[in-house]
């Protein structure tokens, strides 16, 4: 693709939009490829467009920009970083572009903006931001430019896919009163804000509606040993009182497995009598056994 193009000067758009620290781009291959391309050709790259940077892409910025020094390359002068659909227009023509309908529906969706809001780094470091929270993403929008170099800043802007999250709670770290953590797959951020209730709710609306419209298969839902026992005293206390003796006598032989395999201690000795009013007498027995919340 790069053949057709690059006898002329040329410009190169990289949306890093959705990396994260488990898909990042590798700096040894950056560097190979600089390396292995044309010199005369590289240099006709007038400009790279770095869009939507986050902050595990620009802790690699520096050490890309430092090694394309060393092959004869100055990638940090002949830099440029956006932020949003705005930015873009300023420069270039969307249509040239291309980008996903993921990152467009970043700009174009409806979304909730809460602030003021602190990112903590650790006790004594903490950044101004602003949440936005649209109809499938958290975005964490950074008040201040971010250094990349002396000389480099860039607009910063960490992109959370509510299909990514798996938690959103109150911290157990606290150290004020508005502190709030969002943790999912290779995140851990923690938050403090005025509005944490407010923000907790909203996201979590968001994660439960993409879970609705694209369902987690139960092998994929990370469910561990310690959730069955629960789960399935559930589904027995809701069906022994069922009017369909089938259904009954189901859920009474699944309760002296559940019984058998936990290891479940109870007053008395499960025998199989299936019936509505067994079922009412081993539910209230159980009920003072279960742990105090």
């Amino acid at each position: 693709m790069l053949e057709s193009v690059w006898n002329s000067p040329f410009e190169v758009f990289i949306d890093v939009t959705a990396e994260t620290s488990a898909n990042e781009i590798p700096v040894e291959w950056v560097t190979n490829l600089l390396k292995g391309l044309p010199r005369n050709k590289v240099e006709n790259c007038a400009l790279l467009y770095h869009y939507n940077v986050n902050s595990p892409y620009r802790k690699q910025l520096r050490t890309i920009f430092r090694n394309a020094k060393h092959v004869g390359y100055d990638m940090e002068g002949r830099s440029r970083f956006l932020r949003g659909l705005e930015d873009v227009q300023r420069y270039l023509d969307l249509t040239d572009v291309h980008l996903s309908d993921n990152t467009i529906a970043l700009d174009m969706q409806k979304a909730i903006e809460f602030a003021p809001v602190w990112r903590i780094i650790s006790r004594e470091k903490r950044y101004s931001v602003s949440l936005r929270v649209g109809q499938e993403s958290v975005q964490v929008i950074y008040a201040d430019e971010h250094f990349i170099t002396a000389t480099s800043h860039t607009p910063l802007c960490d992109v959370i896919f509510a299909s990514d999250i798996k938690e959103i709670n109150v911290s157990t770290y606290v150290s004020d009163e508005n502190e709030f953590i969002v943790k999912g797959k290779g995140l851990k951020l923690l938050f403090s804000s005025p509005r944490k209730h407010d923000i907790i709710q909203a996201i979590q609306a968001v994660r439960a509606a993409t879970q609705d419209r694209t369902p987690v298969p139960l092998l994929q839902r990370g469910a561990s040993p310690g959730h069955l026992p629960g789960t399935l005293l559930n589904a027995v206390f809701l069906n022994l009182p069922s009017e369909d003796q089938a259904v009954r006598l189901a859920s009474w032989n699944l309760l002296c497995a559940i019984n058998k395999t936990f290891h479940i201690e109870l007053k008395s000795q499960l025998r199989p009598a299936p019936g509505t009013a067994r079922g009412r007498k081993i539910s209230l027995t159980l009920r003072p056994l279960r742990p105090a919340a």
